[in-house]
């Protein structure tokens, strides 16, 4: 039975990595959305921790904020919301058997909103166990929620606005969001999300939490249903 979920989840994982890979192939001028307080990831640049490159990023009114010359893309942090732009030239790999993008420029138009929120999928609880049997009738997933709202801003979130997700074999359960709230603090707020539809008795899921940039993060049910 363990080894059946390792390879299923596997599988899910694998899947779900792929669709993400190939909807993060970069493009000239490609417009990204982040949080407040969030790095850049390199898989979202088509760029590898590895590869030799030079950058930099420029605010609306094309000042320099930062380059490579101060500090590591990879630990840079936009100083408060706005448009911005980022050049990323000269790109090669530092190994023979790296991906071939020899020389190749990348520019992004970067939009950094006044908010930053994350899921925590680590205490999810659901209003009863998730079964087959429990998802026909209707399961409520509670999970934590983590807002930060720029200061001097006026920035509200919408909490209606985060969504979820379900993937596994052979379900299909539909996904409500029951929050109606706009809250306009940074705090830890509770997201209630009804889960009901069809699943095949002992499969698996996975359950994509999407914030309001469109960013997913993914929590296993390591039990079957």
């Amino acid at each position: 039975m363990k080894s059946s979920l390792f390879v299923y989840a596997f599988a899910l994982s694998a899947l779900f990595i792929t669709q993400k890979v190939y909807s993060q192939v970069p493009a000239e001028n490609a417009i990204l959305s982040i949080g407040l307080t969030e790095h850049l990831q390199f898989n979202v640049l088509g760029i590898h921790a590895t590869d030799k490159y030079h950058w930099v990023i420029t605010d609306a009114q094309n000042n320099v904020v930062s380059d490579d010359s101060k500090e590591p893309l990879s630990t840079f942090l936009f100083p408060h919301s706005g448009t911005y732009q980022l050049a990323i030239t000269d790109i090669h790999s530092a190994h023979s058997e790296g991906c071939q993008h020899e020389h190749q420029n990348y520019n992004y138009q970067i939009t950094v909103a006044p908010v930053q929120s994350a899921f925590d999928v680590s205490n999810i609880a659901f209003s009863s166990n998730l079964t087959a049997a429990n998802l026909a009738s209707g399961v409520i997933a509670s999970i934590p929620l983590q807002v930060t709202l720029e200061n001097g801003t006026n920035a509200v979130v919408n909490l209606n606005s985060f969504k979820a997700v379900i993937q596994g074999v052979d379900c299909q359960i539909a996904v409500q969001n029951l929050e109606n709230s706009i809250v306009s603090t940074s705090g830890t707020y509770v997201l209630k999300f009804q889960l009901q539809g069809s699943a095949k008795p002992h499969n698996y899921i996975m359950i994509d939490f999407i914030d309001e940039n469109g960013k997913a993060t993914t929590y296993y049910h390591t039990t079957e249903l």
